[in-house]
């Protein structure tokens, strides 16, 4: 078997974008909710830390274990 990383990752970003997930890959997590978040900060916040979770679980899920 030789290195598949490149056609895994392009498999791996389409399945990722074509879920609407791949924010996770494209934007730097959003700070810290606080006290003083705002309601749009808090929906951008679980809406990235969703999609890097499901992301996550996609990855592991695709990749081999040989």
């Amino acid at each position: 078997m030789g290195n598949n990383f490149k056609r895994w990752k392009r498999d791996v970003e389409l399945a990722l974008g074509l879920a609407d997930l791949d924010i996770a890959l494209i934007d730097d997590e959003p700070p810290k909710l606080t006290d003083t978040s705002t309601v749009e900060q808090k929906t951008q916040y679980h809406k990235w830390n969703k999609a890097n979770m499901l992301s996550i679980m996609i990855m592991k899920k695709s990749i081999s274990e040989n």
